[in-house]
């Protein structure tokens, strides 16, 4: 596990649930990036607060409200949704193996069982740092494979930025329709 919650999380999460307790619901905590090269002493509450910091995309509402989002923007690495609500939209789909496309299935399967995606800027979670390679060229046949699978599912593409990316630099191909992993991924 790369994140850390804040000790308020699981509080934080139980009254934004309560906010949304009769509607089918996933709601999206907060995360804050933690920088490369901390000490076994960065790592108390308080300092892991001090050093984090908000990625540029995501929205944080104040205090304890909720904001609605658009479910193709559901990404698990922080996320709360009741028993319920996890079992109407049907969980993730245990289809899309590897990395890529299942977070924006989740979403999809959301919003087709007639729920809803939050953002809080409470329930924070704090991401360790550690290498990334964006877009993650390293993952392109199973974002291929699971792409595909999306498409087929949804009509549309998932991860859009990324297979763009990705097809321009060569890691993937799109054939008849079909994302395929490119020569430098042979």
């Amino acid at each position: 596990m790369d994140c850390l919650p804040d000790r308020s999380l699981i509080g934080d999460y139980e009254r934004a649930l309560a906010q949304v307790r009769f509607e089918t619901a996933v709601i999206s905590g907060r995360v804050k990036y933690l920088p490369e090269g901390m000490t076994e002493a960065d790592y108390t509450p308080e300092r892991v607060a001090e050093l984090g910091r908000d990625h540029g995309a995501r929205v944080i509402p104040e205090g304890g409200d909720l904001e609605a989002a658009d479910s193709r923007m559901l990404w698990s690495l922080n996320i709360a949704a009741t028993v319920e609500s996890w079992n109407r939209a049907g969980g993730f789909d245990e289809a899309f193996v590897g990395y890529g496309g299942e977070d924006t299935d989740f979403g999809q399967r959301l919003a087709a069982a007639g729920g809803s995606m939050w953002w809080t800027g409470l329930a924070c979670a704090y991401h360790q740092y550690h290498p990334t390679v964006t877009p993650p060229v390293q993952h392109a046949a199973s974002i291929a494979r699971n792409a595909n699978l999306f498409r087929a599912k949804w009509g549309f593409d998932p991860m859009e930025g990324w297979l763009h990316d990705m097809l321009e630099s060569g890691h993937l191909t799109l054939e008849a329709g079909q994302w395929r992993a490119g020569e430098q991924q042979r």
